[in-house]
């Protein structure tokens, strides 16, 4: 980390305007160093060869910095873009089950009234069916009956009711 400071101590005075570093011995003035003869500028003072950071270097530094940044907010927007798209199609998801429910729920309906029609015709036509065949079962037993009430009657040749079955 580069730590710079205007107005050094040099000795026992303060030269304003010089810039230190963290780094010993690397202090520089702005006129009159002793080590140099001329006045340091600040693209001398951020030397790439030296302890120090350039501007380009940390232009190309921010500039990396945002790409990587640019491409974190374009993969969150990617991110947020298929929750969006995944929510979505949850709802749709949704509303295509509740259709198909309500769909399914109304065929079903929809078969059990036709299979009551169908088993209600099918009982009337057999519940007809049983009573045309107790009727027939009972014809039949009056009919027994009665035969043989008018063949005892005729063969005896009595009436039952007081009167002669031979005249």
């Amino acid at each position: 980390m580069i730590k710079l400071k205007l107005g050094v101590q040099t000795g026992s005075r303060l030269v304003p305007g010089a810039i230190s570093t963290r780094f010993p011995c690397q202090q520089f003035q702005p006129s009159g160093s002793p080590g140099g003869s001329h006045p340091w500028t600040y693209s001398q003072l951020l030397n790439p060869e030296g302890p120090y950071v350039t501007i380009d270097h940390m232009e190309q530094h921010f500039q990396v910095l945002d790409e990587n940044t640019t491409r974190i907010q374009t993969q969150l927007r990617h991110l947020e873009n298929g929750q969006s798209n995944l929510e979505s199609g949850l709802d749709k998801l949704d509303e295509k089950l509740e259709t198909m429910f309500l769909t399914n729920d109304s065929k079903l309906k929809e078969r059990f009234h036709t299979s009551d029609k169908k088993w209600d015709k099918m009982f009337e036509k057999r519940d007809g069916k049983m009573d045309t065949c107790i009727y027939l079962i009972l014809g039949a037993i009056l009919l027994k009956g009665g035969l043989e009430y008018w063949n005892d009657w005729k063969d005896d040749g009595a009436d039952p009711n007081g009167g002669s079955a031979k005249t």
